[in-house]
């Protein structure tokens, strides 16, 4: 049922369930949307981001950083969303978040479709949430467009990785 919510897989009306997949092509838009959503999002969260949501995003950096220490990524999709849903919520758009929940189970179908962390450059991941957080703790709204950007464009890659495997 949880995977069913999660829009991982879908029941059969006959019984059974299926697995659901992801084109390259499924991936490489989902990006793109990022994009556009979380960039915004990034720079309007640098100004107005809060102590507590700061504290909130060390904390799931902190995770990351001990995950890539550990090489242990198993929760990495459910700490990244997080890291990002923190971002969306300091930028205090509701239509922003609204259009992220739209594509969020694309973006958890998508970590969970063999898109995994080991699939790109481990440390620039782990650099590039420094380096958002770094932006929005110093209120710099071009900078944590950009880093955040950045991040995204790693899933990218990784969507290029799949397309070269087809």
């Amino acid at each position: 049922d949880k995977l069913c919510e999660d829009r991982l897989v879908e029941k059969h009306s006959r019984g059974g369930y299926r697995v659901l997949t992801m084109s390259p092509q499924d991936c490489l838009e989902l990006c793109d949307a990022r994009l556009s959503i979380e960039g915004y999002a990034a720079y309007l969260a640098a100004k107005n981001i809060t102590v507590k949501q700061l504290d909130t995003l060390k904390s799931l950096l902190q995770e990351i950083q001990r995950m890539e220490r550990d090489r242990d990524y198993k929760e990495y999709p459910e700490v990244d969303c997080a890291f990002h849903r923190t971002i969306l919520e300091a930028a205090d758009n509701e239509l922003l978040i609204e259009m992220h929940d739209i594509i969020a189970p694309k973006i958890k179908r998508y970590h969970h479709y063999g898109v995994t962390i080991k699939s790109v450059d481990n440390m620039k991941l782990v650099a590039n949430h420094i380096a958002i957080y770094t932006a929005l703790k110093n209120h710099q709204s071009n900078t944590a467009r950009e880093e955040i950007m950045a991040d995204i464009s790693q899933m990218k890659i990784a969507a290029g990785f799949l397309m070269q495997k087809k």
